[in-house]
């Protein structure tokens, strides 16, 4: 656990250290209920919530100082240690942002995209742990909070990190490469994911590419030779570039790439003269790319070939992301409802077909969100490619994905529109027979695990 000088912590997010006795501090939480002995609470303030109402509690589960905006509190807290700022999120990114330039030495990979973000992630640690002491971005920790959060984890024992970037709307990448300084930044693929809050792809690029624009000179890029989309920023990088993907003009390539039953795929990768062959244990071929954007990572993090196949072997799943539940039974349940675009919904459909056997492929699908006025559009393309790949049936929840079960029906697909997660849990309950394969995707406000959830619960009994 990060420790910390108060005085110090007071100066790096330019507020006032008053009263308490307290000199040093070990670890910060913004959460009163995850408190450990010693930690630096930071009274954030959200739009259903105020830190400030919790620092009573924050002090009884033993943090040492309080950093608030609210000065009113310090007479409700003679003994204790506070340090006043204007704005107590601001003061979280600065401190996250000095606490990064403490660590000169320090490895950091920056990763952002519109899919595959979270893999990449895994996958890259996985890669560095080889070499590096390695601190990673736990769970998808990858907006303006949970950056910082990640960051505050450093120690003087950590040689890398690994640092998700994830982005809503412009500017949002920019802040994030200011604050983890990153030496490799790496931009997955680029699609319609947020396309809602944006006019166009262009700027959906624009705003992928702040992790480029806003890194040093000395820094590296990791692109993708194979999105047609990420073509632009290959051709302007003003950073030195390292390209991946199966065109084999691409730094790091694709030789060739076979399956594993179920357990995964191989992949025969080239890289200057050198070929490897590495077990990616995920399912569904596009883990491929993103275990070559890992690879190319590690070539100029200097980790040895043969490492980064070791460590690619290691790689766990991510929660709710293509993460297999097996039913008792014996059908299949592939539970990626973390998140969806048309861009994952379309890679998982193709990976969920392939799973499928002599039973039948079932696809429960809840809206797309931040699709804009391409919604309507991209939900009914889902519908074209579920009947494409063979899906047997299909159940939606939500109003947009009204329209991909009435495109679905129309090219003879068995689609039932359903109202609750409980609906869609209990009528796949009575259907679905061994052999079968379940795909559950859908974005994170439509919470479509609930379905994954209950039907183990009645698959249990």
């Amino acid at each position: 656990m990060a420790e910390f000088d108060l005085k110090e912590t007071a100066k790096a997010v330019n507020g006032r250290l008053v009263g308490g006795r307290a000199k040093k501090a070990k670890g910060v939480s913004i959460d009163s209920r995850t408190i450990a002995k010693r930690n630096i609470y930071i009274a954030i303030k959200g739009e259903n919530f105020d830190g400030h109402n919790f620092v009573a509690d924050a002090f009884s589960k033993g943090a040492v100082v309080a950093i608030i905006s609210r000065p009113e509190l310090l007479k409700d807290f003679p003994n204790k240690s506070f340090i006043v700022v204007d704005d107590t999120l601001a003061a979280l990114q600065n401190l996250a942002g000095w606490r990064r330039r403490q660590m000169k030495k320090l490895l950091v990979i920056g990763i952002t995209g519109s899919n595959g973000k979270t893999t990449v992630k895994e996958m890259t640690a996985a890669i560095l742990s080889y070499k590096y002491k390695t601190l990673k971005t736990e769970g998808n920790l990858n907006n303006h909070i949970g950056v910082p959060l990640t960051l505050l984890k450093l120690t003087s024992k950590h040689e890398a990190a690994v640092i998700e970037m994830g982005m809503n709307a412009k500017g949002e990448i920019a802040l994030l490469t200011k604050m983890a300084k990153p030496s490799i930044g790496v931009i997955t693929n680029i699609s319609q994911a947020h396309i809602g809050n944006f006019a166009s792809l262009a700027k959906i690029r624009t705003a992928k590419a702040e992790l480029i624009e806003n890194m040093p000179k000395t820094g590296k890029a990791v692109l993708n030779a194979d999105d047609p989309n990420s073509e632009p920023l290959i051709e302007q990088a003003r950073l030195k570039t390292r390209t991946f993907g199966k065109n084999q003009l691409a730094d790091v390539s694709l030789v060739d790439s076979w399956k594993n039953g179920g357990a995964g795929q191989w992949a025969s990768v080239y890289f200057k003269g050198k070929e490897i062959n590495a077990h990616v244990p995920l399912i569904g071929a596009h883990q491929i790319e993103n275990a070559l954007a890992a690879i190319a990572v590690g070539t100029l993090a200097g980790v040895d070939l043969k490492d980064m196949a070791r460590g690619l072997n290691r790689v766990k799943p991510a929660s709710m992301r293509m993460e297999p539940e097996n039913l008792p039974n014996g059908a299949l349940v592939l539970n990626d409802a973390y998140n969806a675009n048309p861009a994952s919904t379309e890679k998982a459909l193709m990976a969920a077909s392939e799973l499928k056997k002599d039973g039948r492929l079932f696809f429960v699908f809840g809206d797309m969100k931040e699709l804009g006025k391409k919604s309507e559009a991209a939900h009914k393309r889902i519908g074209k490619i579920a009947a494409k790949v063979g899906v047997n049936g299909i159940y939606t929840l939500g109003t947009s994905a009204t329209f991909t079960a009435k495109e679905a029906k129309l090219k003879g697909v068995r689609s039932t529109r359903a109202k609750s997660h409980e609906q869609i849990a209990v009528a796949l309950f009575k259907t679905i027979r061994a052999n079968d394969v379940v795909l559950v995707k859908g974005s994170r406000s439509m919470a479509m695990e609930k379905v994954v959830n209950r039907l183990i619960e009645l698959a249990k009994g």
